[in-house]
């Protein structure tokens, strides 16, 4: 299924680009079109590297969530599927200009399967390739900002003034696997990350990386997730006042 883009895929996936951003033009950050900028490198950079179908790949990439706005304004609408319905009326009118037909409904598939919060596990490569995109842009340095920048618009606090960098909470359950940590860390004590931004990390984000499909978005996710330990650490020394 593998498949190159040449010059009449790149029109297209310039219009599927502008149409996107048009959709989204008011999303607030974190979901907002410079998130489908980066998933959309993201993703094509695994899909090259997995052989997957680069047009399908990008395509979804760019429309998966031209719906989300909707599931703001009721939180009972699934954006994933909101959005695949409002992409395939556009990707008809795509036909004529050579968007091939057959390739409509593994968008709107990888589309419809992105939500990796449902646990969903997609049957295409090319859906896995997306919803590992999606994932990696919440981890890094990238992620790092969309955690802080999204909990700004939910009115949440950067951290817990008691346990700012979740420490406490973590010595309390030392000697266990990461893993378990993290798991009994979930269970046993409260991370509230509807108050807090940075309990958000350990609530969600660090689980990401075992949740990657592809061998290329496990390796980007290690990286990644370096990253934001590297930063949990020197904010826990800055508001301790070590770093001085």
């Amino acid at each position: 299924m593998y498949s190159n883009i040449n010059s009449s895929n790149k029109l297209l996936i310039q219009k599927i680009k502008v149409f996107a951003e048009k959709m989204m033009q008011d999303y607030p950050p974190g979901h907002n079109f410079l998130h489908i900028m980066r998933v959309h490198e993201l993703a094509k950079h695994i899909a090259q590297k997995e052989k997957a179908d680069l047009l399908i790949v990008e395509a979804a990439a760019l429309l998966h969530d031209i719906g989300r706005k909707y599931e703001l304004i009721n939180p009972k609408i699934n954006h994933a599927d909101k959005s695949a319905e409002l992409a395939l009326p556009f990707l008809k009118t795509l036909i004529k200009i050579g968007f091939p037909s057959d390739k409509i409904n593994p968008v709107l598939y990888a589309i419809r399967n992105h939500r990796f919060t449902k646990g969903i596990i997609p049957d295409t490569i090319e859906a896995r390739v997306l919803q590992d995109a999606d994932k990696l842009d919440a981890l890094g340095a990238a992620g790092i900002m969309r955690c802080f920048s999204h909990g700004t618009v939910k009115g949440r606090q950067e951290y817990n003034p008691e346990d700012p960098v979740c420490n406490k909470r973590l010595r309390s359950i030392k000697g266990t696997s990461s893993a378990e940590k993290i798991s009994s860390f979930q269970k046993s004590l409260k991370l509230e990350d509807k108050k807090y931004s940075v309990d958000h990390f350990y609530r969600k984000l660090f689980k990401l990386r075992g949740r990657m499909f592809t061998k290329t978005a496990k390796r980007i996710a290690a990286k990644r997730e370096k990253i934001m330990k590297t930063f949990l650490n020197e904010l826990g020394k800055e508001i301790d006042g070590k770093d001085l």
